[in-house]
C-alpha cells in the first residue's frame, strides 16, 4: 500500500478500528443498545468523527490488514484483561494474558462480522500484505 495514491485512514488503535467499521457500516440491528455498533455507538462515532457523510462515496474498502488490526486488538484487550481476569498474577511474574486473548477473540469477530454484512461495498483485506 506505500504507493496507493488513493486516501487513506491510518488506525493508530483498536478504539479507532472499531470506530471506524461502525461509521463505515452503520448501525447493526443485531446488537443491544449497550453495545459496540449499536445505534448509540453509531451516534458516537458521528459526533467524534467529522467525515461520516464522505465514506458514503466508497465503493470498494480496502483493510491493510487484519493482522495488524488483530495486533492493536491484542493490545486493547491487554489493556482490558484485569477486568475479565478471574486471579491475580504472583507477584514478579508476568501478568496471565488469556483473558486477553479471549476478549481479542470476541473483538476481532464483532469487527469482521460488522464489515460482512456491510451492503453495496466491497471489503478487501489481505492478512499478509508488506509482512
Amino acid at each position: 500500500m506505500q504507493d496507493w495514491n488513493g486516501n487513506v485512514l491510518a488506525v493508530q488503535t483498536w478504539e479507532e478500528a472499531r470506530d471506524l467499521a461502525c461509521l463505515i457500516c452503520g448501525v447493526s440491528p443485531a446488537v443491544r443498545a449497550d453495545k459496540f455498533y449499536s445505534k448509540r455507538h453509531h451516534e458516537y462515532c458521528l459526533k467524534k468523527y467529522g467525515f461520516a457523510e464522505d465514506l458514503k462515496r466508497y465503493k470498494c474498502i480496502f483493510i491493510d490488514s487484519i493482522t495488524v488490526a488483530s495486533r492493536l486488538c491484542l493490545e486493547y484487550a491487554k489493556s482490558m484483561s484485569d477486568v475479565v481476569k478471574t486471579g491475580k498474577p504472583k507477584v514478579g511474574c508476568h501478568p496471565d494474558v488469556r483473558a486477553a486473548y479471549g476478549l481479542m477473540a470476541t473483538e476481532m469477530l464483532a469487527w469482521i462480522n460488522h464489515f460482512q454484512h456491510l451492503q453495496g461495498v466491497d471489503v478487501i483485506s489481505d492478512s499478509t500484505y508488506g509482512e
